[in-house]
């Protein structure tokens, strides 16, 4: 198993994305997209050499993380890769 992706939710992804880009050096990796079912708009972003990083945006107030993303956000989920879900 191998760490794919970190999840860190923002109040604003254009601003997460600025603020990314601008001080670590990280790139847009993929489109924004909207995920209606999580109420949520997420970008990839990355960095040769270092991990990818997913932002996360509520999409509208009823979102499950917009509580958090007014706190000012911070890191949400940690996603890992591997061959078989099914191995003990």
């Amino acid at each position: 198993m191998v760490l794919d992706h970190i999840g860190i939710v923002v109040p604003a992804l254009e601003d997460g994305i600025t603020q990314w880009e601008e001080s670590f050096g990280y790139r847009k990796n993929s489109d924004i997209v909207v995920n209606t079912r999580q109420m949520v708009r997420v970008v990839f972003l990355a960095k040769k050499n270092s991990l990818t990083v997913k932002l996360i945006e509520p999409s509208e107030p009823a979102s499950p993380i917009s509580a958090f993303a007014r706190r000012g956000g911070g890191l949400h989920h940690l996603c890992f890769r591997c061959e078989d879900m099914n191995v003990e």
